[in-house]
């Protein structure tokens, strides 16, 4: 009987560590971050997958209002999250079942990380949405060196 218990507890286990977690949330920091509950814990949310213009950068407001108009009435969930250097979770986020980074990326207020967002951002730089309405779009982590003596909050 053992012997069917412990591979059962391990695998459940896994798939709860798996499993997309729920996550309220409490604030919309920029584009690409968030403030929310997870697991009964404040917690301060980076979202994978891509990097969206800083709120002072060209672009930043209309991200951070296109995350909010993104959350408005929907179930968050975290998958696979993990910390950075600055203790935030890092997660790919989902709502109504896809990725938040995608949804971003798609509407033209995210830079892309990976093949498959550059393939998602090709139609919002072609139609010049979001952030590609800018002529002189920078990378934010370009943006936050050139500005980092005038904005040292940003990052």
């Amino acid at each position: 009987m053992l012997i069917y218990v412990i591979p059962a507890l391990i695998a459940a286990a896994i798939g709860y560590a798996l499993w997309p977690h729920r996550l309220e949330v409490t604030r919309v920091v920029d584009g690409d971050s968030l403030e929310g509950i997870y697991r009964g814990r404040t917690e301060r949310i980076r979202l994978k997958g891509f990097d969206a213009p800083e709120y002072r950068q060209p672009g930043g407001r209309e991200a951070r209002t296109a995350l909010v108009r993104l959350l408005e009435g929907r179930t968050i969930r975290l998958w696979l999250p993990s910390r950075d250097r600055y203790q935030r979770l890092l997660a790919s986020c989902l709502t109504d079942g896809k990725p938040l980074s995608w949804q971003m990326i798609r509407l033209g207020h995210g830079w892309p990380e990976g093949k498959l967002g550059l393939l998602l951002s090709l139609a919002p730089r072609i139609r010049r949405k979001g952030l590609w309405s800018y002529r002189d779009a920078v990378h934010p982590s370009l943006w936050r060196a050139m500005n980092s003596s005038r904005h040292p909050a940003d990052g």
